[in-house]
């Protein structure tokens, strides 16, 4: 089964990927240690024992996919886009050719923002096997990443007759938003999910994609009262980083900056290790409600504190990777109006997507005067 769901962590929407689901049985442990630290830019963020005892016999494709599988969670990115990376360079030499280890390859390489490369991985991929839809919808998210809105509009034609129709429809309807048909994507996502079951834990995964589609899409419109709607769960702790990111964007928009800490604190303390886009998110919240209460005692500014040290780690190694959230934070953390721009450019750079632009914008408009 395939599905599809938004993971690219350095931004604040996250583009479409898709994900293959594999079951497993076999028990891995796991050691994560705390980000320290660095001495010089060369010093790692954070440092892993990453899945050790993992069996020479469970070196295959299934367990690879399982490993980018669980990669989409809160603080797992880490871990297990490093094991996949590993194992695809372990695999063996027969299976190098297959349709679904180019697939794979393409995931890391996405993951890893290098999307050309990506591409070059889906295209052998779909020589091998034309029906590998999951190769198709990821190839159709790294053209609108690019901004090559119309490459990604025929890649989804393509997928017509070959694989289920909403699946179909919702990679068509968000290659249109982009292509300056918002309101009608909008519309026409929302007649399709007319008949969805309201519990996200009863929905399929096509229909979780569509929903965080639909949000997107809403907040493109400044409705954050609908995204908040279709982003509505009963636990936030078993969805995709994601879609936790995207809640976090309609509460924010609401000004319900009190849920916004509130829930995500219980989230990323549970963590092991902490996901720089919930960190940025929580500062902003944190900021907010102590501007809001006039607040200036030290205990209240904890996650300022943290997401301070983090980029500090990231503004030394010159981590491009992570650019929207350090433009994100020299914007409504610690305003500094060069740096804001110089981070949002780079970002910019890297992935045109409605936010990637907004954010540039916002960087652009910051009054100088701002400046620490």
């Amino acid at each position: 089964m395939f599905l599809k769901c938004k993971i690219n962590w350095s931004r604040a929407r996250i583009i479409g990927v898709a994900l293959v689901v594999v079951y497993f049985s076999l028990v891995t442990f796991v050691s994560i240690a705390s980000p320290t630290i660095p001495n010089s830019p060369q010093t790692s963020v954070a440092k892993w024992t990453v899945l050790k005892n993992e069996p020479q016999q469970t070196v295959n494709l299934e367990r690879i996919a399982w490993h980018i599988d669980q990669g989409q969670y809160p603080g797992m990115a880490g871990v297990h886009y490093n094991r996949a990376a590993q194992l695809l360079d372990a695999i063996e030499p027969s299976k190098v050719d297959s349709a679904t280890y180019w697939y794979l390859r393409g995931r890391v390489l996405q993951h890893q923002h290098h999307f050309d490369q990506a591409l070059n991985a889906l295209d052998k991929a779909l020589t091998l096997d034309p029906k590998l839809n999951s190769a198709t919808l990821l190839k159709a998210s790294i053209e609108l990443v690019q901004g090559n809105t119309e490459l990604a509009k025929q890649t989804c034609m393509s997928l017509l007759g070959k694989t289920n129709i909403d699946v179909t429809t919702g990679c068509l309807l968000e290659t249109a938003s982009y292509a300056d048909k918002l309101p009608q994507s909008y519309e026409q996502l929302k007649r399709l999910l007319s008949s969805l079951s309201k519990e996200a834990e009863q929905r399929s995964a096509t229909d979780n994609w569509l929903v965080q589609m639909a949000a997107d899409m809403a907040l493109r419109l400044n409705k954050p009262e609908d995204a908040a709607q279709w982003l509505a769960v009963s636990d936030l702790r078993n969805m995709p980083l994601s879609y936790v990111a995207l809640w976090a964007d309609a509460q924010r928009q609401l000004g319900h900056h009190s849920i916004v800490l509130n829930t995500l604190s219980n989230i990323v303390e549970s963590l092991n290790f902490k996901d720089d886009t919930l960190l940025v998110r929580l500062a902003m919240a944190e900021k907010s409600l102590n501007e809001k209460f006039l607040n200036t005692q030290a205990d209240k500014q904890y996650w300022q504190q943290e997401i301070a040290k983090r980029i500090t780690l990231r503004v030394e190694r010159k981590d491009t990777f992570h650019a929207a959230d350090l433009a994100r934070y020299f914007i409504y953390i610690d305003p500094q109006p060069e740096k804001a721009r110089q981070w949002a450019l780079l970002n910019y750079q890297q992935a045109k997507l409605y936010e990637d632009y907004a954010l540039l914008q916002t960087a652009i408009q910051m009054p100088v005067s701002d400046s620490v």
